[in-house]
């Protein structure tokens, strides 16, 4: 399994979903995870929805700093145990995307 973080400078700007959307191209992950975004929850489920990765977990951000989202693809099975403002706590079953 492929999993792609990003500590995001400018999330939600056009010239930075362009780079996102290239660095996905490349790298096709199952898993995204962005850290730092600065923007609302639904700005993030927006962006990652446009980008293929239909589930997401999104914590919006405590004042100036921090924003949290994990975003997956349909073929991949999370379970979500806790999230808070500084983490996101899931379990991955991979069984069925190792042969990818």
């Amino acid at each position: 399994m492929k999993l792609l973080r990003w500590n995001v400078r400018g999330f939600g700007s056009l010239r930075t979903t362009r780079r996102l959307r290239y660095m996905l191209k490349l790298q096709n992950p199952q898993m995204v995870f962005f850290m730092e975004t600065k923007i609302c929850k639904n700005q993030m489920e927006k962006i990652h929805r446009s980008c293929g990765y239909i589930h997401g977990i999104e914590v919006d951000p405590d004042g100036t700093g921090g924003g949290l989202c994990l975003a997956w693809k349909p073929e991949v099975c999370v379970m979500l145990r806790q999230y808070s403002k500084r983490f996101i706590d899931v379990v991955v079953d991979d069984t069925d995307v190792r042969g990818q």
